[in-house]
């Protein structure tokens, strides 16, 4: 086969064709052991050269550690040994020793005592100078006493109780590193016993050691890297020095204790039961940060030494060395798969190749071009023919697949035409559906715009509606932020302005703008700046304009004829909604306004007082039949009267009958009519006829006779008034003539009733309020005036005054003096006032009432 093919198609072919071979069994295959084989023995390396290069990197830094450690260690021996020998030193010297005995064993303090005191405190105090080791010296006799000391302030102290007074009689003695309460800072304490030639103890030579030089050469990092440190803790677990990271602000002596796992562990070696001296583990320091810490005891002054490194630092080599070597596998590995993909590739790739193309031909991807069609082998020929064919069912194929999607977009097309005019009809369906249930303007309104723009995925729906004027097209309901900002500044467009809306309702036609920038008459709202279409429609019903239904999108040429005629179909069962509505609103003001029972309930609420409330009653509520309405009080029992009373508080009738007017009050008696509506107040009394055969059960023989007799009445109502639960008395409305109480009668006294009653209880709180109020006044007013009185007889006189004026009484009168002349005087009153009440002078002895509490008791 020598036919010329493009270089291009074997280019194409050959690319197509390099990892494809990959996904087919043989190369693949031997791409996988390969690799697997590569892989494990890679990854097998890399473990064991970690765990290697991270167990020395470990074991180097505990043995660098161990070995700063027993460093320190020896530094500190050293020191603590040349301090017990400069101490020795002082004790040993002939003419310190001599000084020192003499001043011992000498009692009086003559002349030379003295001076022997002064060149010891000379000697001593040349000893203690800065930076000397020495931070205090001195002298102790047998009985613990400071005989001369570097500090003046310490001669005369006991230290007879402390552990280098008592172990330095025996010998050369050295304190642990403690806290010392007075230099408040951690120091040792080395004592010398003063012997004479005999090998007598006269006394004790005493000398305090600051650990200032220790905490020097303890924070040398000495090999400690960047972030470890060295330091000592005693063993109670307090610091004795500084950390070497510590600020220079806080390097003061501070008893500060330490317990960390380090810590913890290396204290633990100074148990007796233990057999070791040092230990190392890795641990989390003071600070929170991991290290790696190696502690020794020193058993002769009985403090732990810690040697600390961070984790991180000491293992940044080992990690350095493993990521080198990480890095080598990592190269490594690309070799090897690089090395695996070319030999694979190299065998299988012209067999995969066809192997893939023949798939995709068969597949049906007819634009893959055959591979390796350029070969002078058996191979290439078999390229060849499957490139042939390939071509031929590409042309074939090609020319169906142009007359399918020719079909499926005319197909397209009509269908979506069909379903947005099913999803236009629904909505109108919907709209027709809320518009015949919603009877309230704004909110019919409000859901046929929410429903347009949901529906038809406009950018914003609104409603304009005609102004009484006729001259404004108002904005009475819109979609969006955008619609609620103009809703709230009342957005308007006149009728005949340059405006798609202003057009349509000066018209009374519908108007599209397919393009809002070309279009004359469009007005550009910047509330809507995106809008690219617009359509209005107006609403019309009976020959009356009622306003324009305005819809716009962000599409240009977003509508149609056939998107006007379905929305004006809307448009239109909007506006027969939209007039009917108004019908129903006007319709129910009108109710309202006429209602009588709305009416009096009005009347009731704002009225201020009783007489008020009853003529709001009779003047809405009352038929031509009703003859006489009054409101009865219920008021408490007073003296005898068990169950109280019941007053006329107001009163009407329409022949002025003065029986029972304003005030009068009638008994609550067990048995009366009264008393049994008080019991039962949710029961009404309803009598159509009282002289009729059949009295009514409640109504007893004394209360049928007033109601017949005396008021004349025939027909009767008595509704209890309920107020907080509480029966407050009752509403009576009655005729002169039989009359048949109707159900509509009934629910509308039975309604009065409850808002007479809480207007019965609102005027009586006001009542109190404005009494409570009047009598602070007066009481304040009176107390103001006794205040500024300045004797006895301008209080008197002053307090008569004010309490006749506020009681309204003509007389008022004080007496004062004893009992007896107060009994005496009575006897002279006048008859009027002897003789009024026939107890008065009785219930003052007894203290019944506030003057004869005062004269009985002599207290208020």
């Amino acid at each position: 086969m020598s036919t010329k093919v493009p270089e291009a198609t074997f280019s194409q072919a050959r690319d197509l064709s390099r990892w494809t071979h990959l996904r087919y069994g043989l190369g693949r295959t031997l791409l996988l052991w390969f690799l697997v084989l590569s892989v494990m023995s890679l990854v097998a390396s890399g473990i064991i050269i970690s765990a290697i290069v991270l167990q020395n990197g470990r074991q180097t830094a505990v043995e660098r550690l161990s070995a700063i450690a027993s460093l320190k260690q020896s530094e500190i021996n050293a020191w603590t040994a040349n301090r017990q020998q400069e101490l020795a030193l002082i004790t040993i010297t002939p003419d310190i020793r001599s000084k020192l005995l003499y001043v011992l064993s000498t009692e009086a303090q003559d002349a030379r005592v003295i001076a022997a005191q002064e060149q010891l405190k000379e000697y001593v105090s040349i000893i203690t100078s800065e930076g000397g080791s020495f931070g205090e010296l001195f002298l102790l006799d047998s009985s613990g006493k400071v005989l001369l000391s570097s500090d003046p302030s310490q001669v005369g102290a006991s230290h007879a109780g402390q552990a280098y007074f008592v172990k330095g009689q025996e010998g050369p003695y050295l304190h642990p590193p403690h806290y010392s309460l007075y230099t408040a800072a951690p120091s040792m304490v080395v004592a010398q016993p003063v012997q004479d030639n005999s090998g007598h103890v006269w006394g004790i030579l005493v000398g305090r050691l600051s650990l200032d030089q220790i905490a020097s050469f303890m924070r040398e990092d000495s090999g400690l890297g960047h972030t470890g440190e060295t330091y000592l803790v005693n063993a109670a677990g307090l610091l004795l020095t500084p950390p070497r990271f510590e600020g220079e602000s806080e390097k003061g002596r501070r008893a500060q204790e330490l317990r960390t796992e380090g810590v913890e562990r290396g204290l633990a070696l100074s148990m007796p039961d233990s057999e070791e001296q040092a230990g190392w583990s890795v641990y989390t320091n003071q600070q929170g940060r991991q290290v790696l810490g190696v502690y020794h005891w020193l058993p002769n002054i009985q403090v732990l030494l810690l040697a600390e490194q961070e984790v991180g630092e000491i293992l940044a080599l080992p990690r350095a060395i493993l990521a080198t070597g990480l890095v080598i596998l990592l190269v490594v590995a690309v070799v090897a798969v690089s090395a695996a993909l070319l030999v694979s590739g190299h065998i299988t790739r012209p067999l995969v190749g066809l192997t893939v193309a023949a798939n995709l031909i068969a597949s049906g991807d007819l634009s893959h071009e055959v591979p390796h069609i350029e070969r002078q082998d058996e191979i290439g020929a078999l390229a060849w023919s499957f490139s042939q064919m390939r071509q031929q069912l590409h042309d074939l194929i090609t020319s169906l697949e142009r007359q399918v999607i020719e079909r499926t977009r005319q197909w397209q097309e009509a269908n979506n035409k069909l379903q947005r005019r099913a999803n236009q009809l629904e909505t109108i369906t919907l709209v027709g559906q809320a518009i015949t249930s919603i009877l309230d303007v704004d909110e019919l309104l409000l859901e046929v715009v929410n429903l347009i723009c949901a529906r038809f995925k406009f950018y914003h729906a609104g409603i304009f509606l005609i102004d009484p004027s006729g001259e404004w097209a108002v904005l009475r309901q819109s979609t969006g932020e955008a619609g609620q900002r103009m809703l709230s500044r009342k957005h308007r467009l006149a009728v005949g302005s340059q405006s798609i809306v202003g057009w349509v309702t000066a018209n009374r036609q519908p108007r599209i703008a397919l393009d809002v920038g070309s279009d004359a008459v469009h007005f550009k709202n910047p509330d809507l700046p995106d809008t690219r279409s617009e359509m209005a429609l107006p609403l019309v019903v009976g020959g009356r304009l009622l306003g324009a239904l305005d819809v716009q999108s962000v599409e240009e040429a977003a509508f149609d004829e056939e998107d006007m005629a379905t929305l004006s179909l809307m448009a239109d069962q909007v506006a027969v909604a939209l007039d009917n509505a108004r019908k129903f609103s006007q319709e129910t003001a009108i109710l309202e306004a006429t209602s009588p029972l709305y009416r009096a309930s009005r009347g009731i609420a704002l009225a201020t007082s009783l007489d008020d409330v009853l003529r709001s009653v009779v003047n809405h509520s009352a038929g031509p039949h009703v003859a006489r309405c009054a409101l009865n009080l219920y008021s408490d029992a007073v003296g005898g009267q068990e169950l109280g009373w019941i007053e006329v508080a107001a009163v009407w009738d329409n022949a002025h009958d003065t029986a029972h007017p304003t005030g009068t009050r009638l008994p609550v008696k067990a048995s009366s009519l009264w008393a049994h509506l008080q019991r039962e107040p949710a029961e009404p009394l309803v009598v159509d006829d009282l002289l009729a055969n059949g009295i009514d059960e409640r109504i007893d023989h004394e209360t049928h006779r007033m109601l017949t007799e005396k008021l004349r009445i025939r027909a009767v109502l008595m509704l209890p008034m309920v107020a907080a639960r509480r029966p407050t008395g009752l509403l009576l409305v009655a005729s002169r003539q039989p009359h048949a109480w109707t159900d509509t009668e009934l629910r509308t006294f039975r309604s009065l009733s409850d808002h007479v009653a809480i207007a019965v209880e609102n005027i009586r709180l006001l009542e109190e309020a404005k009494a409570h109020a009047t009598r602070e006044q007066i009481i304040r007013q009176i107390t103001e005036q006794m205040r500024r009185a300045v004797d006895m007889e301008t209080i008197l006189k002053t307090t008569v005054a004010n309490l006749g004026r506020a009681m309204g009484v003509p007389r008022v009168y004080v007496r004062l003096g004893t009992e007896a002349a107060l009994r005496l005087s009575s006897s002279h009153e006048p008859a009027s006032l002897r003789n009024g009440p026939a107890s008065l002078w009785d219930r003052l002895d007894h203290g019944s009432s506030p003057v004869g509490g005062i004269n009985h008791k002599r207290q208020p």
